[in-house]
């Protein structure tokens, strides 16, 4: 059957389907995202998504957002509770009683996705303004109300092509629309302004993104960008900004994902921003390089489907098919990046000329495919030999005219960044492991069902989040930390955090093996000492690389930051 899906009907969609980030075999991986919970397991309607189950055809027209006449009406009318004038009629006068649509507090939107199944709940801006970025066409289905019709639910509110709604919408989005950022000049939000210390909170590297709602975190982003003298450098037109920064909200939200999602993508990019800025990066690279970073920052995860890439290549979906099983995600990620710039008004490098943009891309694109766990320790043995040049004659001076010195750090500083949350306070911390563990789980049961292998650190029946935190503090994030610090001596404090999160992700472990039914005491503490000792072997290891000698720091440089 035909179905009014997001998938079959956009408007100039920046994938236009060339890239596929679902399985191949589409399931909803739903999750709740820092800004609120979006079911994606509600069941789905009967039959075709539309009214009653009737199946839908394109003959149908559409004149100024209504629908005239064919079969979409028809089946309206004959399948609504109500004629379709007095329906609308009705839901339009809940919206005027609803108030300000803008508002967290409104109605409820939902529609179907891909699978058929009900996505939401949205806010009708939402809605309406992916709509008005070409990824939601006006007949892609959409239900207003807190109860969308299920087949558990057959009294709950129906769904209708958004095109039943766009007169209404159009006419009040054009007196209550959001306004774009008028200027450059701190317009973005008083909350991001920097003109003193006070006020200089996104320069922080314990900055709380969560305590900010997805409207306000474009300004964070134009407030980083003018922060590093970007839009008059680089003569980014503000307008292009605001449409690239839609974009990356759309793809980054649209799969309702725990961990992967916008808030991820500003997590990341405002953690580059603090080690341009605050730990002094700058001094090693130019402005151009600081602007790819973040731009590359931002767009490094765009449109994750919340599957790995371990689990593309096991399960031959169409993406590893597409990037012959290398860095599937990483390649769409990037792909996806340029696909928004080449989209009219979203190029924020249109003041650039040719030789600068073909600068950026190349910085772009190899920042975002490192991003990929497979190269993590090949990053590290090129980081390791980087320091040794920069420590040794030469200096700083040296290593600013190498430009493979200054690309090996660019593609550090974004991946640090992309695991830098055990090194954040341990709020934080624990709030972003929380969203990936259960992002992690949620594969792990995907791949069970399908009969696959469980990804490393998937199965929700062997892995615990305390030991899994550890292994990832101690393999993974703690060895390019340590090293960094050599270059950043400003990231103390941030070593001191990872020190002491390490500390309560082992009390907390040994508290769950003593917990363990089923285990006797010996093999408990047996377990204990196993971890104990692991403490002891990091803590060694973390003295040295902090140049800590016995009885406190020792300030001379006869240490080397190693592993």
């Amino acid at each position: 059957d035909q179905k009014w899906l997001a998938a079959n009907y956009t408007r100039d969609r920046v994938d236009d389907d060339s890239h596929d980030s679902t399985t191949g075999r589409k399931e909803s991986i739903g999750g709740d995202s820092p800004k609120s919970t979006r079911s994606s397991t509600i069941s789905s309607p009967e039959g075709g998504g539309g009214i009653g189950g009737r199946r839908q055809s394109r003959s149908g027209s559409r004149t100024g957002g209504s629908l005239k006449g064919g079969v979409h009406a028809q089946a309206l009318r004959s399948s609504s509770p109500l004629e379709s004038e007095a329906f609308m009629k009705a839901i339009l006068a809940g919206l005027a009683e609803d108030g300000d649509l803008n508002e967290e507090s409104g109605i409820s939107f939902y529609y179907l996705d891909t699978t058929n199944s009900p996505q939401g709940p949205f806010r009708c801006i939402d809605l309406y303004s992916w709509y008005q970025a070409g990824y939601i066409h006006e007949q892609v289905q959409v239900c207003v109300g807190d109860e969308p019709r299920t087949k558990n639910n057959p009294k709950g509110a129906p769904f209708l092509p958004f095109a039943f709604f766009l007169d209404s919408l159009n006419a009040y989005y054009a007196k209550k629309s959001v306004k774009p950022l008028k200027s450059w000049a701190l317009n973005a939000s008083d909350k991001f302004k920097h003109q003193s210390d006070k006020t200089r909170m996104h320069w922080e590297f314990d900055f709380n993104i969560f305590n900010y709602n997805e409207d306000e975190l474009v300004h964070l982003s134009a407030a980083i960008l003018e922060s590093l003298n970007v839009p008059s450098v680089f003569n980014v037109p503000e307008s292009n900004f605001v449409g690239f920064m839609d974009n990356v909200r759309y793809l980054m939200t649209r799969n309702c994902l725990p961990y992967h999602n916008y808030y991820h993508a500003l997590d990341v990019m405002q953690t580059c921003f603090v080690f341009i800025e605050s730990f002094e990066a700058s001094s090693y690279i130019t402005e151009m390089e600081s602007f790819g970073l973040v731009i590359a920052a931002v767009c490094h995860d765009l449109d994750h489907p919340g599957l790995n890439n371990t689990y593309h290549v096991n399960s031959g979906t169409k993406l590893a098919l597409r990037f012959n099983d290398a860095s599937c995600l990483e390649n769409m990620h990037s792909f996806l990046c340029f696909s928004i710039l080449r989209k009219s008004g979203c190029d924020i490098f249109a003041g650039m000329d040719k030789g600068d943009k073909a600068i950026l891309r190349k910085l772009i694109i190899g920042c975002i495919i490192n991003t990929d766990m497979t190269y993590h320790f090949a990053l590290k043995n090129d980081l390791n030999s980087m320091i040794v040049k920069v420590n040794g004659e030469g200096g700083v001076g040296e290593f600013m005219k190498a430009e493979k010195d200054r690309d090996i750090l660019l593609k550090t500083l974004l991946h640090v960044a992309d695991i830098s949350n055990p090194c954040k306070e341990f709020n934080l911390c624990k709030r972003w492991s929380d969203a990936v563990v259960k992002e992690f789980f949620t594969q792990g049961d995907l791949e069970r069902k399908e009969g696959l292998n469980i990804s490393m650190g998937c199965d929700r029946n062997t892995v615990y989040q305390e030991s899994l935190s550890l292994n990832f503090n101690d393999f993974i994030v703690s060895p390019f930390f340590l090293c960094l610090i050599d270059l950043f001596p400003k990231m103390d404090a941030v070593m001191d955090h990872m020190l002491k999160n390490r500390e309560e992700w082992h009390d907390r472990e040994v508290k769950r093996i003593r917990g363990v039914e089923g285990m006797g005491e010996e093999e408990k503490e047996k377990e204990i000492a196993k971890w104990a000792g692991r403490r002891e072997g990091f803590r060694a290891t973390f003295d040295k690389a902090m140049k800590v000698e016995e009885g406190g720091e020792g300030g001379d440089d006869s240490g080397e930051g190693e592993e």
